[in-house]
């Protein structure tokens, strides 16, 4: 509604894909990849101090968020009455594009409002006041690269690294640092600021970023809170690979097909005193039903030979195809209320000749367990 143009209009940072990857640009990224994966784990380790402190206080909701609103109140007075402007409040955009205007020019200053921002937001959450995550994160990135780069130039005046630059940086690294959401940040930051220039270095200062937040700590900004709930969020990355593995790729290959009217003792051969292969009953090239492994038909066999297999058939069949996805046939089994499930080559309705293999819980057990890495 409000037109295609970009959150934040971005200076001509003039950065070729040779200078961004120099040595001291690229040494310069790393570290300020390196000081926002260390703000990252800070403001998250802050926000659970601040939501478990607040309710310890006394009083009810409402005293807490005005301790908490007090607090926030007042460092804006006192930035006002100081520097002419509140600087932390709202979502701060404002400090943000006059960072990318390099009009910010006292890295003390950015340090300061850095500081001064992630307290306040920090404090609003834990009080119980309406806040976000994602604005601020942009913020505290934003002045924490323009503090950086002020501080490199100091130092190495001849450096490429510019306040609007490392702004940049800054503002992708603590958003894909402190949600997790790597991808994420790298895409909407290009998006909010249409820079091609800088997506090299963004990419870098991420990847350190996040890199560095999950070695000091493994939750995000959003998955503490959930942890807090007393909920479990899954972070390997195989914990699920499984599921998207063909049936072909989990099936057991060797069963027995037996047809109907045949005996146990004629079905199963005395090599198979381990039961472990599933029995496929057929008549007349048409499937009949399945029989489990481990169905206790060995031992059956030994004692009532002469009984057919068929009175063993289980009397609901799974039936699925060589390429179906594992999701799926485990959603199927669930909705079936079975262990078991056929699977078949072909898009026709299957016949004998077209079974492939059986999926069976045990091999389903061995999948998950082998998805693992040791």
């Amino acid at each position: 509604m409000i037109g295609p143009d970009p959150a934040f209009v971005v200076p001509d940072i003039q950065i070729s894909l040779a200078q961004a990857l120099g040595l001291q640009e690229a040494i310069a990224f790393v570290v300020l990849g390196i000081l926002c994966g260390i703000a990252s784990w800070a403001f998250i380790r802050l926000l659970v101090v601040m939501e478990d402190g607040f309710p310890k206080l006394p009083g009810n909701a409402y005293t807490q968020n005005m301790v908490g609103m007090t607090v926030v109140g007042l460092m804006m007075v006192v930035l006002t009455r100081t520097f002419g402007h509140p600087y932390v409040d709202g979502v701060g955009y404002g400090v943000i594009q006059s960072t990318l205007d390099n009009k910010m020019t006292y890295a003390g200053l950015l340090a300061l409002l850095f500081a001064l921002k992630m307290l306040a937001t920090t404090i609003s959450l834990g009080c119980g006041a309406s806040g976000g995550i994602f604005s601020p994160s942009l913020y505290l990135g934003a002045t924490l690269g323009g503090a950086f780069a002020l501080v490199v130039g100091m130092i190495f005046p001849h450096t490429a690294l510019t306040v609007p630059s490392a702004a940049i940086v800054g503002m992708a690294a603590m958003v894909g640092a402190g949600t997790g959401g790597v991808m994420t940040a790298i895409v909407m930051v290009f998006e909010m600021t249409r820079d091609y220039a800088i997506i090299v270095p963004v990419i870098v200062g991420v990847a350190v970023a996040a890199g560095i937040r999950r070695t000091l700590i493994g939750e995000t900004i959003y998955t503490i809170k959930l942890r807090h709930r007393g909920h479990r969020i899954p972070k390997e990355r195989h914990i699920n690979l499984y599921l998207v593995k063909q049936a072909q790729d989990v099936m057991e290959r060797r069963f027995i097909v037996a047809r109907a009217g045949t005996t146990l003792k004629e079905a199963i051969g005395a090599e198979d005193t381990d039961d472990l292969r599933a029995i496929i009953v057929e008549r007349e090239g048409r499937i009949v039903g399945l029989i489990p492994p481990r169905s206790g038909l060995w031992v059956e066999s030994q004692s009532n030979p002469n009984l057919l297999v068929e009175r063993f058939v289980e009397s609901r069949t799974v039936i699925c195809r060589d390429v179906d996805l594992l999701s799926l046939v485990l959603a199927r089994l669930k909705r079936h209320r079975y262990g078991a499930a056929i699977v078949f080559h072909g898009v026709d309705r299957p016949r004998v000749r077209d079974i492939v293999g059986v999926i069976t819980k045990r091999a389903i057990a061995d999948t998950v367990i082998d998805s693992y890495d040791d």
